[in-house]
């Protein structure tokens, strides 16, 4: 039976990014015949079930051995003929402490002094029963002996170093903090996907500085986590500009003759709009073309109604009226109802400048696809002045605290269930489509959703992560003529 598990932590990387980054290094393909025996020895010597019966006393050098030296390729002290090794395995320093394992690039000569050792990666291995601080009896234990061992040893300056606990089942790998994690499933290492993952992260290769590539001098996974941080920073500031100019914009609307509330469902609909066509909902400049030959070339009495024509077009399913409305095919039907228009969504008369008009054309050639959609809530909130924000309620909830509310509320719940699934043996397949099944009847009601984010985050979290580990979880599972990946339907 399957070890369960309460899922406590986020991913050290995005899903999909350590996929590209695995295919880009070509891992799967630098895969050794005798790695993969190795692995093939290694969940052989799970016997089944019984594995999640084992305690670590018995087990782990084996276990450290089968894996770290035999899969993974470091090297022990006693299998050494010269002075550098690359695992050292139950090191007892002055105080006692004895990690089950460290990894960096050593010199038996240090050992005499150990201020001089400066391990790369801190190797911890429990029983099989513990759960990654889930239970209140691991405490002190597991990961929290190898980030104590961690402040014990000195450390290179820019080098990364790994934290790498395992219940012999599963090893979970952190880096700078224990929120963080990858986990890899032990149980199904024979798979080559499982096995490149555990390669990508924890191969000699790609860890200890002394053997990376000339061109580079990070771990991958640092390599891609900088990457992942400088595009949210550039995102950040691209949404906070966008954001702004949305702001100027509806100033503008304000002194045109809109009212507030008709002003503050302008700026959505066009950035929905901008954003659409920067991320290939609609096809490229066609909305630009629109506001150019549609809205500026008009007399200014008659641009309202064009940009009506335009919000009733989106919202008609049917193709023929959408391009009878617009004059221009190619706009798609989008649902949902944000441009479903009334009377009141317009003002009676207003003056659409050509100032406006180039206010929003300008506004349109900037890149839109950095934008995180979540910045429409800031739009919506500094739309409205103090007064009416404080009367509503209103208030913008950032996305860091909106992930925190729903992975306590349902995505850790959500995760757990399907890890208990697939590492459930029989019927996984079948238990899998009907848990999927679950998920598309799932619903979600927000009663003070104001723009909305906590839906929108609840949603992109569904599709996004819970897409990737389907799409992992069919694939080692499937049968013949069965599907190899699944889509949770919305």
């Amino acid at each position: 039976m399957a070890l369960k598990k309460k899922v406590n932590y986020q991913p050290l990387i995005p899903l999909d990014q350590l996929k590209i980054d695995i295919k880009k290094r070509d891992i799967v393909a630098k895969i050794t015949d005798e790695q993969r025996f190795a692995a093939r020895e290694l969940v052989k010597s799970f016997h089944g079930d019984e594995v999640y019966s084992w305690k670590e006393n018995q087990k782990r050098p084996t276990f450290i051995d089968n894996l770290f030296v035999k899969v993974l390729g470091y090297e022990k002290q006693e299998n050494r003929q010269g002075e550098s090794f690359s695992l050292l395995t139950e090191y007892k320093d002055a105080t006692g402490t004895i990690p089950d394992g460290l990894l960096g690039m050593f010199d038996v000569d240090e050992l005499q002094d150990p201020t001089t050792l400066k391990p790369v990666g801190f190797v911890e291995v429990e029983d099989a029963s513990y759960s990654f601080g889930a239970k209140r009896t691991d405490k002190r234990k597991g990961m929290d002996q190898a980030f104590d061992y961690r402040s014990k040893f000195s450390y290179q300056t820019g080098v990364t170093q790994f934290e790498i606990v395992t219940n012999f089942v599963e090893l979970r790998i952190y880096t700078h903090d224990k929120l963080h994690a990858h986990s890899i499933d032990l149980t199904n290492l024979t798979d080559d996907e499982v096995l490149s993952e555990l390669l990508y992260f924890l191969a000699p290769a790609n860890i200890l500085p002394e053997l990376f590539e000339k061109t580079e001098d990070l771990a991958p996974v640092v390599q891609v986590q900088q990457r992942v941080e400088d595009e949210n920073r550039k995102g950040i500031s691209i949404s906070a500009g966008r954001a702004s100019e949305m702001g100027e914009l509806h100033d503008k609307f304000i002194k045109a003759g809109f009212k507030q509330h008709q002003a503050d469902k302008m700026i959505v609909r066009l950035a929905f709009l901008m954003f659409c066509e920067d991320t290939d909902v609609i096809e490229m400049n066609l909305f630009k073309r629109y506001l150019s030959e549609r809205v500026r070339a008009a007399d200014p009495d008659n641009r309202m109604d064009r940009i009506h024509r335009l919000f009733q077009a989106v919202d008609t399913p049917d193709d023929s009226q959408r391009e009878n409305l617009t004059k221009l095919s190619g706009f798609p039907y989008i649902n949902g109802g944000l441009f479903k228009v009334s009377r009141d969504d317009f003002p009676e008369f207003a003056d659409i400048s050509d100032d406006i008009i180039d206010t929003i054309y300008e506004a349109a050639k900037q890149n839109w696809s950095k934008v995180n959609p979540i910045v429409f809530g800031s739009m919506y909130e500094g739309a409205m002045n103090t007064q009416i924000r404080h009367e509503l309620g209103a208030h913008y909830t950032p996305e860091d605290d909106i992930l925190k509310v729903i992975n306590g509320l349902f995505m850790d719940d959500l995760r757990a269930r399907f890890l208990a699934i697939v590492k459930g043996g029989a019927n996984v397949i079948s238990k899998l489509l009907d848990f999927k099944r679950q998920l598309s009847h799932l619903h979600f009601l927000d009663p003070a959703c104001g723009s909305g984010n906590f839906l929108i985050v609840s949603y992109r979290e569904l599709r996004s992560g819970l897409k990737s580990i389907f799409e992992t979880g069919f694939k080692r599972h499937s049968e013949p003529r069965l599907p190899s990946t699944a889509q949770i339907n919305h």
